[in-house]
């Protein structure tokens, strides 16, 4: 309480973890690094280009693009809310967020810029919850609602999502909640932006090939916190498809643990 007087409603018994090492990262640079890296090292890039099918043959997997096909011996599929949609059957629900900039209500305020406001994910003891950080960069102040509930049936196609924002859903219900959590935030958010959150029935990431397919190997699943772990899991799933040993035990991430037995 005393390293964080921005919370509002700290009980005592209310357990802190303190990670020194934590911070935020900015997905756009992470991508194009990402993307010069794999150049660097031999792959092609194929930016702005839609996959719309991948097909399992006798030789090898054909995966389709409005321009060109390819074929290759195997096939990751990393493709956030789409990968329901290309890959049928995994238990995947793509669920609409929105995600929320906030202003201090004193603008000279410095108690939340990113060194004094550090990123957070805060469990409350009404059973809702909120994670963001402080701004850095010119940007805001970056808050969300953590939402847990996940679903173990057919999400909406993404393609389809609502990106309207609506005062009574988006912007009034967490408006009221930021107010009673963080009084030095001006409650009305500055910007609000809707995403798409992909939700398993466990919270876990699925990761790996599919029993019935294994030349197909799937990344998703993350429920809001793929990016953060992408060097990890991409990692393990070159491990995977080159045949070396894992970096980790990834059991726990098999989709095929959501089989019908």
């Amino acid at each position: 309480m005393a390293r964080q007087p921005q919370y509002a409603g700290l009980a005592p018994d209310d357990v802190a973890v303190w990670d020194p090492g934590a911070g935020i990262c900015y997905p756009e640079r992470n991508v194009r690094a990402h993307a010069a890296a794999a150049r660097r090292a031999g792959a092609d890039v194929y930016p702005h280009t839609m996959v719309t099918g991948i097909e399992p043959g006798r030789d090898g997997v054909t995966v389709g693009t409005p321009t060109v096909e390819f074929r290759a011996p195997q096939v990751v599929v990393a493709a956030g809310a789409w990968l329901g949609t290309l890959v049928p059957g995994l238990p995947l629900a793509p669920r609409r967020t929105p995600q929320y900039w906030f202003r201090p209500k004193d603008p000279r305020s410095e108690e939340f810029t990113l060194d004094r406001f550090p990123a957070f994910i805060w469990e409350r003891h009404d059973g809702g919850g909120l994670w963001g950080h402080g701004s850095a960069e010119d940007f805001g102040i970056k808050i969300g609602p953590e939402n847990a509930a996940t679903s173990g049936g057919a999400g909406f196609d993404p393609e389809e999502m609502d990106r309207y924002i609506h005062l009574d859903t988006d912007v009034d219900l967490v408006t009221s909640y930021v107010a009673q959590a963080l009084p030095g935030l001006d409650p009305r958010p500055a910007k609000v932006i809707p995403c798409l959150v992909t939700d398993s029935p466990d919270e876990q990431f699925l990761v790996g090939p599919l029993a019935s397919e294994p030349r197909v190997v799937v990344a998703g699943g993350d429920s809001g916190h793929g990016f953060k772990h992408s060097a990890g899991v991409g990692e393990l799933l070159a491990q995977m498809v080159t045949g070396e040993r894992p970096y980790c035990a990834a059991g726990f991430l098999d989709p095929a643990r959501f089989a019908v037995r």
